[in-house]
């Protein structure tokens, strides 16, 4: 079984002691024992190790121009089940109201069973507007 196809709770099972299942402190969906900054639920998404600092993003994005067109692609890894998170790309012009952008979105199955997905978003030049990207993540069923 790929570890990209467990369950949040099995996931967490795997990387944490019944022990340390009880401190949310530590094993809880905000907490961050590694210190890396990222999130405990957010390392699940991502397909990480929540006990392994790691500095390398997990989103990617690049603009890319040709001629008087350029897109912006953004990219992320995935788990490929949807049971257990949810996520939302959005954009933002100011960083207080958020919204889903304009475009296309292609995934691709990687060989640890994670889903490399790529949003491009057509723009024309020149582009004088500040955007502000994010991955959103959140628990696909909160109650849980």
């Amino acid at each position: 079984m790929f570890e990209a196809t467990l369950s949040y709770e099995a996931w967490r099972r795997r990387h944490f002691s019944n022990d340390e299942l009880a401190h949310v402190a530590l094993s809880g969906d905000d907490s961050d024992p590694d210190g890396d900054g990222v999130s405990n639920l957010v390392e699940y998404a991502a397909g990480a190790d929540p006990r392994i600092p790691s500095f390398q993003p997990w989103v990617w994005i690049r603009r890319v121009v040709a001629g008087n067109s350029s897109s912006i692609t953004l990219e992320y890894r995935r788990r490929p089940l949807g049971h257990a998170v949810h996520y939302a790309v959005e954009i933002s012009s100011d960083l207080v109201t958020w919204e889903a952008p304009a475009a296309t979105t292609t995934e691709q199955l990687q060989a640890d069973g994670m889903v490399l997905v790529s949003l491009v978003e057509a723009s024309a030049l020149p582009n004088p507007a500040v955007r502000f990207y994010r991955v959103k993540v959140t628990k696909a069923h909160p109650e849980f």
